[in-house]
């Protein structure tokens, strides 16, 4: 396949390979973009990354590996996985929580916070009715007046459980 040479079309290029290999490093990243036609600096390469929303996590294995939540060829559909990779990456991706009434806010590093979402949505909490994401706090709508308290309370655990 032949790419143009755009931001557009190199981002493209980015996700297709992330999507389909584990990639460890940034410079390994940058050998897969050169044999497909694309030169670009160790600067462009992590701003597209910061772009993409890509961030470092482990495998199943405790291999290293870039993600990009949307392209990620082993996305969760059971909810039991889902809450098994919740309670593994909270420590890492949950800064804070907080609550008010049936809200939950969860406080991520920049650019984690649709991930961490996208995670909570799988994991199919009990009383959680849905996320809203934005570049680093997840808001969670619950269903009663209290249940933000405990849906907090449960992610702060995995949190806490990790470190």
């Amino acid at each position: 396949m032949k790419y143009a040479e755009s931001r557009t079309a190199r981002q493209h290029l980015i996700q297709e390979i992330l999507a389909n290999k584990n990639i460890a490093s940034q410079n390994e990243l940058l050998l897969e973009l050169k044999k497909k036609g694309f030169e670009v600096t160790q600067t462009t390469l992590s701003r597209d990354l910061d772009d993409l929303g890509a961030i470092k996590t482990d495998d199943n294995n405790g291999q290293s590996k870039y993600l990009i939540p949307e392209s990620d060829p082993d996305r969760i559909s059971d909810s039991g996985l889902a809450r098994n990779r919740l309670e593994k990456l909270a420590s890492d991706l949950v800064v804070g929580v907080d609550h008010s009434a049936n809200l939950a806010i969860i406080h991520t590093p920049a650019g984690a916070a649709q991930f961490v979402a996208s995670i909570i949505d799988h994991a199919t909490l009990k009383n959680v009715i849905g996320t809203i994401a934005g570049d680093n706090t997840v808001l969670v709508i619950t269903k009663g007046l209290k249940d933000g308290e405990s849906v907090a309370s449960q992610i702060w655990e995995y949190v806490q459980f990790r470190r």
